[in-house]
């Protein structure tokens, strides 16, 4: 099932709650793809999953591959998926897995990042304008998928962005 912004939310919401009440380790994803997409208010369409590219430590925010999520993240995700019909493999991490280093991508890429806490258990950084293009420009080159042109169409990137990632 795809799901919009507000089913964003409220899949993350629930998801933070059932950390919460786990009490388990608290995960701060940064996600890309078209839930930044829908989280930044960049296009309106449906998606059907949440592309985490990345996990920022607790202490010191570093950015790690987040291939593989945290079991216990997992395992609240596959609920979560049962209880309001969502694929079940919503929450991704194959995005990192499939990436040659986070470190090896430009400084630019990390910048713009907008971060939400969906409660004490649960922070969500989103990409920023530039790692988006820089991503969808990845993923142009890299596959045919359609939301990769509409995703690009959306953010309209201007002549120097699009210079610069090309860089």
């Amino acid at each position: 099932m795809e799901f919009g912004k507000e089913q964003l939310n409220g899949a993350l919401t629930l998801l933070a709650e059932r950390l919460e009440v786990a009490k388990c380790r608290p995960v701060h994803m940064v996600v890309s793809g078209g839930s930044a997409l829908l989280a930044r208010d960049i296009v309106s369409r449906h998606t059907h999953d949440v592309d985490v590219l990345a996990m920022r430590g607790e202490i010191d925010g570093e950015l790690m591959p987040a291939w593989p999520l945290p079991e216990y993240a997992k395992k609240y995700a596959g609920f979560i998926a049962t209880t309001k019909h969502l694929d079940p493999d919503w929450l991704r991490s194959t995005t990192s897995l499939v990436m040659n280093g986070l470190y090896n991508f430009p400084r630019e890429v990390w910048a713009g990042l907008v971060t939400e806490e969906f409660g004490p258990s649960l922070k969500v950084t989103f990409m920023g304008r530039i790692g988006l293009i820089y991503l969808k420009s990845m993923a142009r080159v890299s596959r045919d998928e359609p939301r990769d042109l509409s995703g690009m169409e959306a953010l309209a990137p201007t002549a120097p962005e699009m210079e610069r990632v090309a860089r």
